[in-house]
């Protein structure tokens, strides 16, 4: 009998190696759903460089009136990133650990 497991490879998609890492990871915690500093210190951070925080729409900006204009504008940017700035891929696996608050593991 062949065992199972919940684990498999993943076909991974990176950024160029010319993307700068700093600002190509977005933290999107809900701690920081409705706090608009948080995101607007992000945008600095993230200025002028791909950044995964260009593929979402944060909570906070729901109620603004431009939502539909930053879809369009996430799925285009969806479609550039996809050409040329994902170049690299990898099978493999990602692990994630968190360290909550408590100090607890998971």
């Amino acid at each position: 009998m062949k065992p199972t497991t919940c684990f498999a490879p993943a076909h991974i998609l990176l950024p160029s190696e010319q993307v700068p890492l700093e600002q190509w990871g977005c933290i999107a915690c809900d701690q920081f759903t409705s706090d608009r500093s948080y995101w607007q210190r992000a945008e600095k951070t993230a200025a002028g460089a791909p950044s995964t925080l260009n593929l979402i729409l944060p909570e906070v900006y729901l109620e603004d009136g431009d939502a539909d204009a930053r879809v369009e504008k996430i799925n285009a940017t969806m479609q550039d990133y996809a050409q040329n700035v994902l170049t690299r891929a990898v099978d493999g696996f990602i692990y994630v650990e968190r360290t909550e608050q408590s100090g607890r593991v998971r």
